[in-house]
């Protein structure tokens, strides 16, 4: 089902133009594309060569080497992949908008992905204004979430509990595997007056970007759509039947996705669709399945809602509860028993080796356990002067090194520990009504030890 994905942001009364053009920029990626889909079959129905354009820019907010290297991996892969189909594929190096404000001059249709951080949204908005006098058709094409965003729900949700039926009850209706779309023309030949890049070697490609390259690149994750279908089908083939075990970071049985669903490297409805599909052929799969659904579709989908419809979803004034900011307002001035810098926690230079654990998995190698990134920050909350500090610290530090940073999974994360999607609970000191956690909760839960064990050989400690 395409028509529910797809809508128009401005119609032609003609098709004039030299091709369809989809600018790429959220789904990076040739599978469950329902974007490429239909610029396919704009491309077949109007007999119009398909030009595929990816801009890349070096003034994106926070992002750094670590980020870019993951994204060009991708680009590289997906390269090769159009070059299979005979598509064109123009990379610039430009800011995205730019760049596709000049090849919609000669285009029929352009065709966007839909994006929902500030930033994108403004690329897009500028592009819509750009179009306004000329001669061409917009659509843009929801395919990075399962429900579309504003058919999940109309405003902003205040908990899981909030959205969950109205995400449940339509997934059927969502979560299906688009139509083949074949490209019938070859557009290889085409050429454009815009400078574009041929990537054979992403760190040679980025040398001529203006980029923070004090993070490097993450030795455990390779960026890129082939990539992601190969740690999606191990955990789906070794990992979900212990997926109930997910909350123990010593283990190995979370699915390591978030990065690839960041850069759109694979589809969550793919995902969702092969899930269930190994559900029908293992019924014992039920209980890891439903956590997975939980997970994947109700919380990450929650939080595409927050940074969609919540405008202060980066800033500390604005994106949690009122009786989150007047708990932490009356705690403020409460004895913290240590107070760290920044430069120290980037250093993992606390007093507790099992948030340094965290603190190391997290900047060597671009990931944390979604449990520990929770004791992570709650920690944060507890060692610094007070709560709008421990925010700026803990956003700051959540983009600069995780590969999901400045997305809607870690914007809501890190809310999440100032109170948003969850509740008041027994008030303490420092925290106030905020939940609190503790090392002793870590000890109780699994075995903690075990997992700094674990990333000090990762790390070769």
């Amino acid at each position: 089902m395409m028509n529910n994905r797809i809508q128009n942001l401005k119609s032609s009364v003609s098709i004039k133009g030299d091709y369809i053009l989809y600018w790429m920029q959220q789904s990076q990626r040739i599978s469950y594309n329902h974007a490429l889909t239909h610029a396919i079959n704009l491309s077949n129905d109007h007999q119009l060569p398909l030009v595929v354009y990816f801009g890349v820019t070096d003034y994106y907010p926070e992002a750094n080497l670590r980020h870019y290297h993951f994204m060009m991996a991708g680009l590289q892969d997906l390269q090769n992949k159009f070059r299979d189909l005979q598509i064109r594929f123009v990379i610039c190096k430009t800011s995205p908008e730019t760049g596709c404000m000049e090849l919609m001059k000669n285009a029929a249709y352009l065709i966007m992905d839909k994006g929902y951080t500030r930033t994108q949204r403004e690329w897009r908005q500028k592009v819509i204004d750009k179009a306004r006098n000329l001669d061409i058709n917009i659509d843009e094409v929801e395919s990075d979430l399962v429900i579309p965003i504003e058919t999940a729900s109309n405003k902003e949700e205040y908990a899981a509990r909030t959205i969950r039926t109205k995400i449940m009850s339509k997934i059927r209706e969502y979560a299906i595997e688009p139509d083949d779309a074949v490209p019938q023309i070859n557009s290889l030949e085409l050429t454009f007056d815009l400078p574009f890049e041929e990537i054979t070697d992403p760190m040679l490609s980025l040398e001529s970007l203006d980029i923070d390259t004090s993070i490097k690149p993450s030795e455990r994750f390779k960026g890129g759509e082939t990539q992601a279908q190969r740690v999606f089908s191990e955990f789906l083939n070794d990992r979900i039947p212990f997926y109930t075990l997910r909350n123990h970071p010593e283990l190995d049985y979370c699915s390591y996705l978030s990065p690839y669903l960041h850069f759109g490297h694979i589809s969550p409805v793919e995902i969702v669709v092969r899930t269930i599909d190994a559900l029908r052929s293992n019924p014992e799969l039920e209980e890891s399945v439903d956590s997975f659904i939980e997970e994947l579709v109700v919380r990450r989908e929650l939080s595409f809602n927050f940074i969609y419809f919540n405008p202060n979803y980066d800033s500390f004034k604005g994106m949690t509860y009122q009786w989150a900011y007047d708990t932490m307002e009356l705690h403020n001035e409460d004895q913290r028993d240590y107070l760290y810098s920044t430069e120290e926690f980037e250093s993992c230079a606390t007093h507790d080796p099992y948030w340094n654990a965290a603190m190391k998995e997290m900047v060597h190698t671009g990931f944390m356990h979604t449990y520990m990134r929770m004791y992570w920050c709650k920690k944060i909350i507890e060692w610094t002067p007070d709560c709008e500090t421990a925010y700026e610290i803990a956003i700051s530090l959540n983009n600069k090194y995780f590969l999901d940073g400045r997305d809607a999974n870690s914007f809501t994360g890190v809310a999440w520990c100032f109170g948003k999607h969850d509740r008041a609970w027994i008030e303490r000191p420092v925290f106030g009504k905020l939940r609190y956690m503790n090392e002793n909760g870590l000890k109780r839960k699994f075995d903690i030890d075990a997992y700094v064990k674990k990333i000090n050989s990762m790390i070769g400690e």
